[in-house]
């Protein structure tokens, strides 16, 4: 009994710190050109080649494309940041880019994605 009372708490102790851990995590919907999408990038880290988090497509939710920091520029007199996303294949492989202005006092993220290929889209996404 004691055994498995300290176990429980063992784990409680972890989901605590998991949840500390993610509570930078933003998490955002919109649209990469006519594909609906779901963004989640922890706010903490600024330095480029970061692993700041992951997109899905919402009809692919178990596809999970990395975000790296390529390039960040704080906020300016208008309230807007600059950031420059790289994404990443489950495999590692550089698949596209977002470059676009994080709105500070709206939550909203907006810009272009540059795929593999070089087709661009509008891409647009607001927190939750």
């Amino acid at each position: 009994m004691k055994k498995t009372l300290a176990f429980v708490l063992l784990c409680l102790m972890q989901v605590a710190a998991v949840s500390a851990q993610e509570s930078n995590v933003v998490k955002s919907t919109g649209h990469i050109g006519p594909y609906e999408v779901t963004m989640f990038i922890d706010t903490d880290y600024t330095k480029e080649g970061d692993e700041v988090g992951y997109y899905y497509y919402n009809d692919r939710p178990n596809t999970h494309f990395k975000l790296v920091m390529r390039e960040y520029t704080a906020l300016n007199a208008q309230g807007t940041m600059l950031l420059v996303l790289d994404e990443r294949s489950p495999k590692g492989k550089h698949t596209g880019t977002f470059r676009g202005n994080k709105e500070n006092r709206g939550g909203g993220y907006v810009g272009t994605f540059t795929n593999s290929k070089g087709r661009k889209y509008k891409f647009e996404m607001m927190e939750e």
